[in-house]
């Protein structure tokens, strides 16, 4: 089975692409479109850290002495690496949601103070 990039990343990558909203039920909505979203990005992130430690370990060279250590890192580089990416990029994701869903409490509260 050949490995393929969570899904996960693209539905909160929809949601952060709309603009900020400007009505409080827009902001409500933006809101409650990213709630049930936080369960499924924790678990695919614990589920890729636990994939990318068992390709390290299955593709970790043993020292050998016609091997370098440069020569094990770029092997093991090369086997992990799209995954690797993947891992970092939901790390960020999950910031970004942090930040959108902070930003959008404070647009609520603008929103409840203005009227």
């Amino acid at each position: 089975m050949d490995y393929q990039q969570p899904i996960i990343i693209e539905k909160i990558g929809e949601i952060l692409r709309e603009p900020l909203p400007n009505s409080t039920a827009e902001i409500i909505k933006q809101l409650n479109s990213l709630a049930p979203l936080r369960y499924e990005l924790l678990m695919k992130t614990a589920e890729i850290t636990v994939l990318l430690y068992d390709k390290r370990a299955q593709y970790l060279w043993p020292k050998e002495k016609d091997k370098t250590e440069l020569d094990r890192k770029t092997f093991l580089d090369a086997q992990t690496g799209i995954i690797e990416a993947d891992y970092i990029l939901l790390k960020e994701v999950i910031d970004l949601a942090k930040e959108r869903v902070q930003m959008l409490k404070t647009l609520l509260k603008i929103h409840y103070r203005g009227k």
